[in-house]
């Protein structure tokens, strides 16, 4: 049991043909650990597709507690009765954790919108890869075109437009409001109701409590209060069905399901990962939310009768409803196949909003590779720039040069009394360290907080309230909400994580602008 458990523990080794090594002939070992990451960048350059760029990020949690390497596979067959062999055991799946990251870990909401637009480039790539590896079809299908849909109606409108309808009344609405109250109806009043998503709700409460939706609810004469937890939690998959653009979207639908041909479990999260990172920003967000829903359904699972297993044959339906027909034989396998897949989604989807650390390599090369592409014009243009900077460059050289040899960086925080500080960032320093030393040397501006944020729903939320002790009332935001960004550089803009050791970022980007403000912050230029 144990050499089991510690070869599930690593990843396979590949060749060059992109297929597994055998495990009875060559070690398997980390893939962060098989190569140098200079012959890594020199894959890249010479259009190698890299087909280990997205793995590399999994290791198991708790060996002792983890199945056995048997008891993690799957073998869906293609007669829908092959599929019973190990789904009785399938249900305990094993932790998965993150491996650290001295850079931090990215998750893709940390990055910005062009940024997400490289990602996505990257993902599909690797997505291909993954695919071709394993055997499996990828055949992307085209965006069907949203018609015929009435722009004030709520069932049956595209989460954009609902969102768009929202944000005249929610300006920071980041998700659809209906679906954010359906959601948090059921959490606070019916996670420990036994039989909740399972049971049904009467069809004649859910026409009237639908019609009431599509009259009052963007008015905000609507109130879930007093309405039966079942046709509440029947009216969040209809409107899950509903959608026109289904939550997984429908160019991406097929991929979804056929993870479950992959017969390795890390792999099959790592094909999730990369299929998450496709997915656009207002699906990845309206998913995660609905996932921690689903989790904390599961957490209270002694209490509803809703264990992991039964939670996702239920929602599975709902997210896979736009799949293209297919003959009744499939049918069972197709259902398997689906709320397998919701399973994994439930159970790491922690891990699924991550982005792998040599996928952030690669976005960084892009940058890199977009410089030297210039066309001859663009240079032209660039050197009569230059000429104007070249002045204030050399004035800057000797200053730079010091800071360069001493390891100091210059922080901006456009939101404090000390709008510049310089750091040194050798030991081991940390972006949570230089947050830390900032707000012990200085405190928020309070005139340009609310200036900066003067159109925001936070400052109208709180210009009601009390004022605190000084007499002025509370500010939109507090230090403890700040987070340092890497801007520039070979990167558009990256919220950093607190543990990112800051010399080794400043060597892979030393031409980056260091600035502290809170996530979501209005643009600070």
């Amino acid at each position: 049991s144990s050499s089991s458990s510690s070869s599930s523990s690593n990843l396979p080794q590949r060749h060059g043909n992109g297929r597994q090594a055998s495990s009875h002939t060559h070690p398997r070992t980390p893939y962060r650990q098989s190569s140098d990451s200079e012959l890594r960048r020199a894959r890249v350059r010479n259009g190698d597709r890299g087909r280990e760029g997205a793995r590399g990020f999994l290791t198991p949690q708790g060996s002792l507690d983890s199945p056995d390497q048997e008891d993690i596979k799957l073998h869906f067959g293609s007669p829908a009765h092959s599929y019973s062999s190990q789904s009785a055991n399938y249900d305990q799946l094993p932790n998965f954790t993150i491996m650290p990251d001295v850079l931090g870990i990215t998750y893709i909401e940390d990055l910005s919108a062009q940024d997400r637009d490289k990602v996505r480039s990257l993902a599909l790539l690797e997505l291909t890869v993954t695919f071709d590896d394993h055997n499996i079809p990828l055949r992307p299908r085209r965006p069907a075109k949203v018609k015929g849909v009435q722009e004030d109606r709520l069932f049956g409108s595209p989460l954009s437009t609902l969102l768009q309808n929202d944000r005249k009344r929610e300006p920071n609405a980041m998700i659809p409001l209906l679906l954010l109250e359906m959601i948090t109806t059921l959490e606070e009043r019916a996670l420990g109701e036994e039989g909740i998503l399972r049971i049904p709700g009467s069809a004649a409460r859910l026409n009237l409590m639908q019609q009431e939706l599509e009259a009052t609810f963007n008015s905000g004469g609507f109130s879930f209060e007093g309405k039966k937890a079942t046709d509440v939690a029947s009216l969040l998959k209809q409107f899950l069905r509903d959608l026109p653009v289904p939550l997984l979207t429908r160019e991406h639908l097929p991929a979804f399901a056929s993870i479950a041909d992959i017969e390795d479990l890390k792999e099959q999260v790592r094909t999730l990962n990369l299929l998450i990172l496709l997915l656009p920003d207002l699906h990845q967000r309206v998913l995660k939310r609905l996932l921690l829903f689903l989790e904390r359904v599961v957490q209270h699972s002694e209490a509803n009768k809703m264990d992991l297993m039964n939670v996702s044959m239920v929602i599975a339906p709902n997210f896979f409803v736009a799949l293209p027909s297919r003959q009744s034989l499939d049918d069972v396998l197709m259902a398997a196949k689906t709320s397998h897949v919701v399973r994994l989604l439930i159970k790491y989807r922690k891990l699924l909003w991550t982005v792998p650390g040599e996928m952030l390599k690669q976005v960084r090369f892009l940058y890199e590779s977009e410089v030297r592409r210039l066309t001859q014009r663009s240079v032209q243009r660039a050197l009569k720039q230059m000429q104007h900077l070249q002045l204030e460059q050399q004035a800057s050289e000797g200053r730079r040069a010091h800071e360069n040899e001493h390891h100091i960086i210059r922080i901006k925080a456009p939101l404090f009394t000390r709008v510049c500080m310089a750091v040194n960032i050798q030991d081991g320093v940390t972006a949570g360290d230089i947050i830390t030393k900032l707000q012990k040397r200085s405190r928020l501006n309070r005139d340009v907080v609310r200036k900066r944020f003067s159109n925001s729903s936070l400052l109208d939320s709180t210009s009601s309230t009390s004022s605190d002790e000084g007499g002025e009332s509370p500010l939109p935001i507090d230090a403890g909400e700040q987070f340092l960004f890497e801007v520039g550089g070979n990167i558009g803009e990256r919220c950093l994580s607190h543990d990112t050791d800051m010399q080794l970022l400043y060597s892979i980007n030393p031409n980056a602008q260091w600035v502290i403000k809170p996530k979501d912050c209005p643009d600070l230029n």
